[in-house]
């Protein structure tokens, strides 16, 4: 396919595309929005565009109570967020290696999200979110992890075993979830790994396995 060369051609297609990336970012503006305004307002049958923003949603949903410092932890959070992203995006300038300076960025995060509820006081829906990172970030490294290697030897099967074999994973991964749990809960109490972080990622990572491999 050769590429459109021509400057009125190239410009519909970047206002097409433009055009996509608006309509799309729409229920996302909208959402923030929703979320920065009073109930009342939210709930309002006729939409409000100008409004005075309040914050105390995510107050609510994620702080116990609010400090009287929280403007200084916010700007100082945010002024971390920012040196975080110069620091990546001028890692190659560094005199350190850039999986150094990856790792470390890691690290500074993983204190930060360990270290706020020492600052503020936070509402168990922070303990929700920890759980999530934690679970999410170990099911997707484990999975890739083990998923790419399974694909690579499928794929270097030669005939019909590597399609066989790949269809057979599909067909359990299309299992109701409910035919696993007593399975996994017997497995969880034998091994003392009930109500851990561990048993939620290998439980996961078992579950979607096969999709992974596909």
């Amino acid at each position: 396919m050769q590429p459109i060369k021509h400057p009125l051609g190239r410009l519909l297609i970047h206002l097409s595309l433009w055009v996509v990336v608006f309509v799309s970012a729409i229920p996302f503006a909208w959402a923030i929005l929703q979320s920065l305004k009073t109930k009342k307002m939210a709930h309002s049958r006729t939409p409000v565009f100008w409004f005075k923003p309040t914050f105390e949603h995510y107050s609510d949903l994620w702080l116990k109570r609010v400090p009287a410092n929280i403007a200084t932890i916010l700007w100082g959070l945010l002024a971390i967020i920012v040196i975080l992203f110069l620091i990546s995006a001028f890692a190659k300038h560094l005199p350190v290696s850039r999986r150094v300076v990856n790792w470390s960025i890691v690290g500074v995060v993983i204190l930060i999200l360990w270290g706020l509820p020492e600052i503020v006081r936070t509402a168990e829906f922070y303990d929700y979110f920890l759980n999530t990172v934690i679970i999410g970030i170990g099911t997707v490294i484990i999975s890739i992890s083990f998923a790419s290697l399974s694909a690579y030897a499928l794929s270097r099967y030669a005939g019909i075993a590597g399609v066989v074999l790949i269809l057979f994973a599909l067909a359990l991964r299309s299992l109701p979830r409910l035919a696993f749990t007593l399975p996994y809960y017997f497995i969880a109490r034998i091994t003392d790994l009930y109500d851990t972080h561990a048993l939620v990622i290998i439980t996961l990572v078992a579950v979607n396995q096969p999709f992974a491999m596909y």
